[in-house]
């Protein structure tokens, strides 16, 4: 039995042996789908070596609906036909896999504005919940970490170094930060 994948082609090569033939003999491999239909591939020989491709046969699989297939390779030599190889293909339709990357865009809620005053006039905390995650000073803070942003320093908290901008706020050098969990 020979593995016949409906959507890739098949080389086949027989080697002949004709005694008493004066001209070159012709060959075909007749496949036989069903009660009606035959598939007959013309094939060359060279040096007694008959070579047949079965071509991609995707576009006749609606015909093929057979699991096995029976074969024969007819070769027509001195006026006559001659049968010397019969096999079945087992018909094997191809697997195919694909993938497809699926990314959903997260819907982001607006940022909450907040509308500080300078940040030197904050005595209190004002308290921002984060969009996205940060780095901030050596600081990991994560999306939904709330931030608590001061203009002196206390303790707990950490002295920005350089402008950094968030969202909607602005944290200025000399600002004093610290993560609430």
């Amino acid at each position: 039995m020979i593995d016949l994948i409906l959507e890739k082609s098949l080389n086949l090569e027989f080697q002949l042996d004709i005694d008493n033939n004066e001209k070159l003999p012709e060959v075909r491999l007749n496949i036989k789908i069903d009660e009606n239909i035959d598939f007959h591939l013309k094939g060359n020989v060279v040096n007694n070596i008959a070579t047949i491709t079965i071509p991609n046969l995707e576009k006749y699989s609606d015909l093929i609906e057979a699991k096995v297939l029976e074969g024969r390779l007819e070769v027509f030599a001195d006026g006559r036909v001659f049968y010397p190889w019969e096999d079945t293909f087992s018909v094997i339709k191809e697997v195919k896999v694909s993938a497809a990357v699926k990314v959903e865009k997260s819907i982001k809620a607006k940022p909450m504005k907040v509308n500080l005053k300078k940040v030197e006039e904050l005595k209190e905390p004002t308290i921002i919940e984060l969009e996205k995650s940060i780095i901030i000073e050596g600081l990991e803070l994560s999306k939904g970490d709330k931030l608590a942003i001061l203009s002196e320093k206390r303790d707990g908290y950490k002295a920005i170094k350089k402008t950094i901008d968030i969202d909607d706020i602005r944290l200025e050098k000399g600002d004093y930060v610290k993560v609430i969990k």
